[in-house]
């Protein structure tokens, strides 16, 4: 799996943009009742996941809330340190450590797979990407950076470390450390805080709002911008809207059989359909990353 990713070509990188817009790229949908190894890097959820039936929602309801995932990720069984310009680094045990792909990476091939861990949302410092050269900005602290660990012999265990987007020219070239066994897992949750939601607003006419919340915090978005497609965070329907109606809110199939005006009840019916599509969730964590 590790070395077909190896070759897999193309670069994305999800990032988090201000206060107004998150960018993505939707993951191939695994046909109805047979789960595919997802074999990418990347954050998903699958909003199709939940138990069929009929049920009714109210003003300021929550229609579903599904965990995020790492489409490939390793978790360590012990806390493991790194040794960087800066001192000793932790990677802490029991933490989900996305799969980043990385390309040119000093002893690498042209396409390497590595684990490192999350980007700290309130980490606003920039390096320009290139070994041996830093931006303009520097950074206020190595802690903020991505801690990678790379499994350099394809035996599970990972045999080298360093700082992906962080520190000094020798902080970002890999250096060897003791094995440690890297866990690798394909979805496996983000952590438990991290999960995408959609509600119903306290509005008098149906409007179904997404979140995001990473980290523990609801992200501020207004748009998700997903394979060419922008996907508004909230979608409205009119008051003449006709009854049954077939929605798809990002990527939650949705069958709204009837809206009682009176009492504001909305009744839905959730199908048996798409169970295992995933849908990709954008992110501030560097999932593709070039040396120059």
């Amino acid at each position: 799996m590790i070395k077909h990713l190896a070759k897999v070509l193309g670069f994305l990188c999800l990032i988090l943009v201000g206060n107004h817009a998150l960018s993505g790229q939707d993951a191939p949908a695994n046909q109805l009742g047979k789960p595919k190894r997802v074999d990418q890097v990347g954050l998903f959820y699958q909003p199709n996941n939940v138990e069929p039936g009929i049920r009714s929602f109210s003003p300021g309801d929550e229609i579903l809330s599904q965990p995020t995932m790492w489409g490939i990720s390793a978790k360590l069984d012990r806390r493991q340190l790194i040794e960087t310009s800066g001192g000793q680094l932790p990677i802490e045990a029991g933490v989900a450590l996305p799969g980043v792909r990385v390309s040119n990476l000093p002893g690498g091939s042209d396409v390497t797979l590595v684990f490192c861990t999350v980007a700290k949302l309130n980490d606003v410092s920039t390096t320009t990407g290139l070994l041996g050269v830093l931006g303009t900005k520097l950074v206020s602290s190595l802690t903020d950076g991505q801690k990678c660990l790379w499994d350099s012999d394809g035996d599970g265990n990972a045999d080298r470390a360093f700082l992906l987007n962080k520190g000094s020219v020798d902080d970002r070239r890999p250096a060897k450390i003791p094995p440690v066994a890297l866990n690798i897992q394909e979805l496996r949750e983000s952590g438990p805080e991290e999960r995408v939601f959609i509600s119903l607003s306290k509005r008098k006419t149906p409007e179904f709002v997404i979140d995001i919340v990473q980290q523990g915090d609801k992200q501020n978005f207004d748009v998700i911008e997903t394979g060419g497609s922008r996907i508004l965070k909230k979608t409205s329907l009119k008051k003449d809207t006709a009854f049954p109606l077939d929605l798809e809110i990002y990527g939650a199939k949705l069958k709204i059989l009837s809206f009682d005006s009176k009492n504001r009840q909305l009744q839905i019916e959730f199908g048996n359909v798409d169970k295992f599509k995933l849908i990709n969730v954008p992110t501030k964590t560097v999932i593709s990353y070039r040396y120059y």
